[in-house]
């Protein structure tokens, strides 16, 4: 499985709308400039429809904090089950700003609660030779 390279971890309480405002100054983003991905532990996830023509993608509602946030997860319609089982979970997101100016989350990558501590254990262990599939670094 892939690696998927977090750049930060932050509390809930830091993701607001002035934290996207700020990021937004790294704009353009792209295949050279890729939006930061940050890693939020033990974030409450409900509201959770598959989404597309395919169900291929699931929308949901995040609640960082004080805040609730929408979040779209691309191509990951089949684990809509696993995630609405798991209630909160550690993920990994972007952030941007939707049509209206509201703060959007994209989840990248999300694991039941302790997942994060988890990869990174297996990924300090593929350092010192152990065999892993898939790693978040922080």
């Amino acid at each position: 499985m892939p690696t998927l390279r977090v750049d930060a971890e932050i509390e809930p309480e830091a993701l607001s709308a002035r934290l996207a405002l700020e990021l937004a100054d790294l704009e353009p983003c792209g295949a050279g400039n890729p939006r930061p991905h940050l890693l939020v532990r033990n974030v409450r996830v409900y509201g959770i429809k598959q989404v597309g023509a395919d169900s291929d993608h699931l929308r949901c509602k995040i609640t960082l904090g004080r805040f609730t946030f929408d979040a779209m997860a691309f191509r990951r319609g089949d684990h809509a089950e696993a995630m609405t089982d798991a209630g909160f979970v550690d993920a990994v997101v972007t952030v941007g700003t939707g049509l209206r100016g509201f703060v959007e989350l994209e989840l990248r990558d999300f694991g039941s609660t302790g997942t994060a501590d988890r990869m990174r254990a297996e990924g300090e262990g593929a350092r010192e030779g152990a065999a892993t599939t898939r790693a978040v670094q922080v």
